[in-house]
């Protein structure tokens, strides 16, 4: 079985078809939901949508570290499968040049809040010599910046998302240019912040 053919098990017709009508290049407005007459509304809507992804994500962690695991893994293949699926129906264009540029502080985030809930988990399951009380207290103090950081990426994410991302005047080249530029920023912020200070 083709990876994009996974997507009849994990959505029904419904859901699938709103994705397709979504994302569909004859769409007056991509990427926009039912019901959302404005980028303001949606950029609430993502807002919200992207905080209550990753909080799931980051505080089921506690669980031993399995509600993180899950919901990391469970989002990689729901999307992986929906973005192949889409690119398979000839939805390439309007589907990657939509999530290209805010996906990189998105995905990004999640992923963070999903590291932040496995060492909440692992401080429970492994304390060392403290109290699991303790050593979960120490861990969620230490995760807090990486909360405070999530969580802007994700507004970030978001207003991309309302007012760049479902931009119909923009070329593919353009988005994408952007969207590989955007990238480059995060990975170049995650990879050098903090160098100077190790070198002292």
């Amino acid at each position: 079985m083709r990876v994009w053919e996974w997507v009849y098990y994990l959505l029904d017709s419904d859901q699938l078809a709103q994705y397709e009508a979504t994302y569909d290049p004859a769409s007056e407005h991509i990427g926009r939901t039912r019901g959302a007459e404005s980028n303001v509304e949606m950029f609430g809507f993502y807002i919200r949508n992207n905080i209550g992804v990753a909080f799931r994500t980051f505080a089921t962690g506690i669980v031993l570290t399995l509600g993180s695991l899950f919901f990391l893994v469970f989002n990689g293949i729901f999307f992986g499968v929906i973005a192949g699926h889409l690119t398979q129906i000839g939805y390439s264009d309007t589907f990657w040049t939509f999530v290209i540029a805010h996906a990189s502080f998105e995905i990004t985030a999640i992923i963070l809040a999903g590291a932040a809930g496995i060492k909440l988990g692992f401080s429970v399951l492994a304390p060392a010599q403290l109290s699991r009380l303790e050593s979960l207290k120490r861990s969620a103090q230490e995760v807090v910046p990486v909360l405070y950081g999530m969580t802007g990426m994700l507004v970030i994410a978001a207003f991309i998302e309302a007012f760049w991302s479902s931009d119909s005047i923009m070329t593919p080249t353009v988005k994408y240019s952007v969207g590989g530029l955007l990238w480059a920023i995060v990975i170049a912020y995650f990879l050098l912040s903090g160098r100077h200070r190790e070198l002292r």
